[in-house]
């Protein structure tokens, strides 16, 4: 399984357009994609790849954190909830720091 952010999932969606008409689930996704993504997917890459640099953030989770931009504590503790690793409040600023570059 490949993991893919949605900038990414909002370029290919785009590149299908121009080829053939899209199915009602994908113009929905691109719809809704078109109205979250903040940024480019080059740039998006860059973030997941720094998140990822910290140490104990996986790919899902950064991806998670770079589609949402998250710019508070408690969104990033949220995407955490469920995980078997929480970060500190010491990483959670540092997250936050790195995000905030890409505002």
């Amino acid at each position: 399984m490949e993991i893919v952010p949605l900038s990414e999932v909002k370029n290919l969606l785009k590149k299908m357009q121009k080829d053939r008409e899209l199915s009602r689930e994908q113009n929905i996704t691109l719809e809704y994609a078109e109205k979250v993504v903040k940024l480019p997917a080059s740039k998006t890459k860059k973030l997941i790849k720094e998140l990822m640099d910290l140490g104990r953030i996986n790919e899902i989770q950064a991806c998670k954190l770079a589609d949402l931009l998250s710019g508070s504590e408690e969104e990033v503790t949220a995407i955490f909830s469920k995980e078997s690793y929480s970060p500190s409040s010491e990483q959670i600023k540092k997250i936050l720091d790195i995000i905030s570059k890409y505002f």
